[in-house]
């Protein structure tokens, strides 16, 4: 199975550029690591894979990993 980088998701537009986003490193019950809208993520975090995805209300929740 390919993996999915947060990019994938963002470039195309299937998560909107102004989406409120919480990022979690790991696991949604850790610290966020990052929380703003979409298109205001670091350009690092758009490397990591997308592991999974929740939505809260009108935030859009990412688990990203390394690789």
């Amino acid at each position: 199975m390919n993996k999915i980088e947060l990019r994938d998701l963002i470039a195309p537009g299937i998560i909107s550029v102004t989406q409120e986003v919480e990022l979690y490193l790991v696991s949604f019950s850790k610290a966020v690591a990052f929380k703003g809208t979409a298109r205001d993520i670091p350009e690092g975090y758009l490397n990591f894979a997308v592991n999974g995805l929740l939505a809260e209300e009108d935030v859009l929740k990412i688990r990203i990993k390394v690789g």
